[in-house]
């Protein structure tokens, strides 16, 4: 078993309180290691601070022999509300071949740059670190204590400017080259911190930090841009080629120093994940108006985050480097400014950048015979591997916030990506105790909780927060006599802001009710129907307290949370749950649903409205009867994406879900593909690399993980894959190919791997199938309008009597084996082929 380090042997430390040091160096003497191989593990805590923990997460940034090895912690999972003195640490192994060795090969460097917003009484940081060998013993440890030294950094890293486009208000980093020039190797194994540095003061913890339930940051350093342009001799721009969370680092030798006017040169540098709108080597900068017609008729809608540091150079070589991760960015420029006159010439220098990101491990896959497909799911992944940090966030630019809905859409695509089930329970427990203003938002946490469930078999997260969850449903709003969710005694005052000289409004419908919510939620039960966001792309919802789309996600809400009380054993809320589903489904249908198959937006005798999101919606969460889908999916078909990218989730969810058996999935694949002014090609064309807030570029920022609604609808929804039982052990593949070729597969699961590709023929489609040990597969094949009668079915060459399938709209549009493919015993994995024939049908593309 590995030796680990153990927090317990460390002393918090910080610099001495007198200071007040909000930047604080701080490391030990360097230490002496063996001559032989070893591993380091260490584990690493810093104070919490709430508003750090949200928004700024470099609190500690840990070097190893002078190279940045860890960056963290993050959010605990607990309430942030109410200056919460909750925090966490992490556990950093860093393997030897990763450890850089000193000059003498002997020596071994720790050191940490700190941050706390204050720097008082309240701000430590502890560290443990233990060498093991080959073997896991350990071979020597250490820990933070009153021997180690610290350095008041502030005069170094100073306050810049206001980030106006940050929702908080984030503060840029400046660099005084001049402060670091002294101590420019502070972090290497040939410094000596008894010349510069004082003793560090020992700190009182408040509570003794716990354990993070997800794995440590992982930091890429030297990353080098994919072009350098220089503009003029005092102005250069760059392009690393895709977005990445992270800092720059930046490197002038002597003479370009000299050549730029010396000691006290400022090099300005801006960063942004969007180029100018009229200068393709020039990035978007706040200030300037946009001039765009699609855009909101507000300068900028200070919403274009202001990355700007400021680095003043000392004499001789310099070295900065952003201690904070300053959010995603891809572009930059250089531009200096210098008390002397600068020599007309462009000199040499070194840009580079340090990312982080969750660990990740790619192993899912996907092709087919649409190329803008492949382009889609690669965009969308990507999206998903550089944007995750400590938890699902609506993006780490503006706001570095986790919302529910935002973490609903990308844990589902993380689900489709990855067998980590860690990642999202903590971002879900998360957001469950730091709830956002969308009503809408707290109902999908019943449904995030479920589904986590069936993806892991972990039934925790309900049994942990049982009354949250049936109180997030809206349960505590129906009204007894008509059954249905009714704000109307609870309403408030919208919450609106001023932009320049508009008003917007979160949502005309706000209401609060802190007695059926649970101590310590930090909103206190406060809430506003949101529908989608920007409130532009609503599409004339008609907002009333009866309103269809929170009733849908009430009914669909208690069905599940029923499933998991059940499985528990709480059967008395489980019938109690599922009765009032019932109740409210019924209510729905007689007083919101027009006998032509239309949703009123909320009570038909109250408005007779039937927009779009009032369809889309109910369809998805199951609410629209399999009599009405062909209607739903006329009209939608029509539509096409007229919401935002949040609710193309629930549209192409709800085609495939509820439509596959009507056109087998072709609807929602043209939606994926499709290249008008809302679409992923869009994003494309725009030279995205990771998806965008909005379809405009200038609607946002530029990495919403939100947006990617086709990793899991490919997965669910074309391919068919969905678990049957809880944590995979029974899944079903059920594609929905519309009119492809062929589409390959792989989806990790916590057995294994499942690949799966499908093939049309003349007259037949092929199913590739490789099952994961211990598990079983249910098969069904779409019959393109041939009968099962018409039709043959073979697994491994042999004929096999298929079952037609009865889900939903469309029965009969499928043929089902009657038993499913499971491993043999013994086997690690299963290979299969199923085929479908049909006499009747040639199977064409259709």
């Amino acid at each position: 078993m590995a030796a680990l380090p153990s927090l317990a042997n460390a002393t918090p430390i910080w610099a001495p309180a007198a200071q007040n040091a909000r930047h604080v160096l701080l490391r030990p003497m360097t230490v002496r290691v063996p001559d032989h191989p070893f591993d380091l593990r260490v584990a690493v805590s810093v104070s919490p601070d709430a508003d750090v923990q949200q928004r700024v997460l470099a609190v500690y940034r840990l070097f190893v022999n002078g190279v940045a090895v860890g960056i963290g912690p993050g959010r605990p999972e607990t309430s942030l509300a109410g200056g919460s003195q909750d925090t966490v640490f992490d556990e950093i192994h860093i393997p030897k071949e990763a450890l850089i060795a000193s000059p003498d090969k002997r020596s071994l460097s720790i050191a940490l740059h700190c941050f706390h917003p204050d720097g008082k009484d309240g701000a430590w940081v502890m560290l443990a670190a233990t060498m093991v060998d080959s073997l896991n013993r350990k071979i020597a440890a250490f820990g933070t204590s009153e021997e180690w030294f610290s350095f008041n950094a502030d005069s170094i890293w100073l306050q810049g400017e206001v980030d106006t486009g940050s929702a908080y208000r984030r503060v840029n980093e400046d660099i005084d080259g001049r402060r670091l020039s002294p101590i420019s190797n502070w972090m290497l194994s040939d410094f000596n911190p008894r010349h510069t540095f004082n003793r560090a003061e020992v700190r009182t913890l408040a509570t003794f930090p716990s354990a993070k339930k997800t794995a440590p940051l992982v930091l890429h350093t030297g990353l080098l841009p994919v072009r350098v342009v220089p503009i003029t001799h005092d102005h250069y721009f760059f392009d690393f080629g895709r977005e990445r969370m992270g800092g720059l680092s930046l490197v002038v030798p002597n003479h370009t120093v000299a050549s730029w006017g010396c000691e006290g040169t400022v090099v300005e540098v801006r960063l942004s994940e969007q180029l100018s709108w009229f200068n393709k080597h020039a990035i978007l900068y706040p200030g300037l108006n946009p001039g765009c017609l699609e855009c909101l008729p507000i300068p900028n809608f200070k919403k274009f985050p202001k990355i700007v540091s400021r680095f003043t150079l000392a004499a001789g070589n310099n070295v900065f480097e952003h201690h904070e991760y300053v959010g995603l960015w891809r572009y930059g420029e250089l531009r200096i400014h210098s008390w002397a006159p600068l020599l007309h010439q462009r000199e040499p220098l070194s840009i580079s950048a340090w990312a982080v990101a969750y660990r990740w491990r790619d192993e899912a896959a996907f092709s087919s015979t649409s190329p803008m497909l492949d382009r889609v799911w690669q965009l969308c992944r990507d999206t998903i591997k550089y944007t995750s940090l400590d938890t699902f966030t609506d993006s780490n630019v503006r706001e570095r916030t986790p919302y529910e809905a935002d973490g609903h859409h990308t844990v589902r695509s993380y689900w489709a990506l990855s067998s980590d089930r860690a990642w999202p329970r903590s971002s879900i427990q998360f957001v469950l105790n730091n709830p956002t203003w969308p009503t809408e938002w707290k109902q999908y946490t019943a449904l995030m909780v479920h589904e986590h469930y069936f993806q892991s078999g972990d039934l925790s997260l309900f049994t942990e927060n049982m009354d949250l969850l049936v109180n997030n449903t809206m349960h505590p709003y129906i009204d007894r006599t008509s059954n249905l969710v009714n704000f109307t005694a609870w309403l408030v005052t919208p919450e609106c802001k001023w932009y320049e000289t508009s008003q917007m409004c979160k949502s005309p419908m706000c209401h609060a009710d802190s007695l059926t919510f649970p101590h310590g939620i930090s909103d206190g039960g406060k809430s506003c129907d949101n529908i989608d966001w920007l409130p532009k792309f609503r599409e004339h919802f008609v907002f009333t307290p009866i309103n269809t789309i929170i009733n849908a996600f009430a009914v669909r809400g208690m069905e599940l949370l029923s499933q998991l009380a059940f499985a528990i054993g709480r059967n008395g809320l489980g019938q109690k749950l599922s009765s009032q589903a019932n109740r409210t489904r019924a209510a729905m249908l007689a007083t919101m649903y027009t006998k032509g198959g239309m949703w009123c937006d909320g009570l038909c005798s109250s408005t007779s409205s039937t927009s779009y999101h009032a369809q889309h919606f109910p369809l998805w969460l199951g609410l629209t009867p399999d009599s009405g889908v062909i209607t739903a999916l006329a009209y939608l078909k029509r539509m096409g994406i007229a919401g935002s990218t949040y609710s193309s989730h629930s549209l192409i969810h709800g085609l495939y879900a509820r439509a596959a058996g009507l056109d087998f999935g072709q609807t929602a694949l043209e939606l994926m593909t499709q290249c008008g002014s809302h679409s992923w090609c869009a994003m494309l064309q725009g030279d995205a690399t990771t998806t965008w807030e909005h379809w405009h570029a200038h609607d946002g920022t530029h990495s919403h993980p939100w947006s990617t609604t086709p990793t899991s609808a490919i997965v669910s929804g074309l391919m068919g894959i969905v678990p049957l039982e809880p944590g995979w052990r029974k899944w079903k593949v059920k594609p929905a190919p519309g009119n492809l070729a062929f589409a390959g597969i792989v989806v990790p699961t916590p057995y294994g791997a499942i690949a799966a590709n499908f093939t049309r023929e003349q007259g037949r489609l092929l199913l590739d199938l490789t099952v994961p040990a211990q598990t079983e597969a249910v098969v069904c094949m779409p019959l393109f309008g041939a009968t099962h009668a018409e039709s043959r079915m073979t697994v491994d060459g042999k004929a096999t009597i298929g079952r037609t399938d009865s889900e939903g709209a469309g029965v009969g549009a499928y043929l089902c084996t009657a038993k499913t493919v499971r491993t043999f015993e013994g086997q690690r994995e299963r290979h299969a082929r199923i085929a479908v024939v049909s006499a009747a049908r040639t199977m064409a593309n259709t």
